[in-house]
């Protein structure tokens, strides 16, 4: 169990109405929000400065890329101390090795074709005619794919997770391995009979996954835990 720990859930823009890069905007501003004062009436006597941001998913995109914008911007009052990437979209140009492997096409939950379709509503195309240029081209935008960044120094430490059969496995360690190579504090693990969002099931790998990220978690006193949890 957690001690004297809070958990804010934060409502996002979903596509077709909502495009790229304003759900990522959505996640900061929920974020640049705690670092004022007005928030404490609603979550008082919460550690503005030791909050850890955990996306699963397209969830993990977008923690990765508030987490650029919070380098980027600084807002007063409020410090990001810890990010948890659990299969995060990191939607690079050109795919990754994974994302094209045959045996992986038809991946649970997110088949090759689907993760497409999602990128193009998520870009904004109504279809999928010239929907790769328009792909192409954010995926040169670090808040749409935070491998863009010229720099990933200087962001808040990282835990990942990744599973081993899933579509979207390359790019993540490739994220992972390219923010430790910049100095960030970077520890993750993939678990290889792992499909995408494998760690939201109570069965599996999951258990080990979560004891590896709880572990991270209270190794960097970012949380306080009780006894063994």
């Amino acid at each position: 169990p957690l001690r004297a720990a809070r958990v804010q859930g934060a409502e996002r823009g979903l596509p077709p109405g909502s495009r790229a890069r304003v759900a990522a905007e959505d996640v900061y501003s929920v974020l640049a929000w705690l670092g004022d004062e007005a928030s404490s009436m609603l979550i008082p006597h919460a550690d503005r400065h030791r909050v850890v941001l955990m996306g699963e998913s397209a969830g993990g995109n977008l923690v990765a890329c508030a987490s650029l914008m919070w380098r980027d911007r600084q807002p007063r009052g409020v410090t990001v101390a810890h990010q948890v990437l659990l299969s995060p979209c990191i939607p690079t140009r050109p795919l990754m090795p994974s994302r094209t492997d045959p045996a992986r096409a038809n991946g649970a939950l997110l088949p090759a074709w689907l993760m497409e379709y999602f990128e193009i509503a998520y870009a904004g195309s109504s279809s999928v005619h010239g929907a790769d240029t328009i792909v192409e081209e954010l995926a040169e935008q670090p808040y749409f794919n935070p491998l863009a960044a010229q720099s990933l120094a200087g962001l808040p430490p990282i835990t990942g997770v990744v599973g081993g059969a899933e579509v979207l496995r390359d790019e993540g360690v490739a994220y992972f391995e390219a923010a430790e190579k910049a100095g960030v504090d970077v520890a993750f693990r993939e678990y290889e009979d792992g499909y995408h969002a494998f760690i939201i099931f109570p069965f599996g790998q999951s258990a080990a996954a979560w004891s590896f990220v709880r572990g991270r978690l209270r190794g960097s006193r970012v949380l306080e835990l009780r006894g063994g949890a």
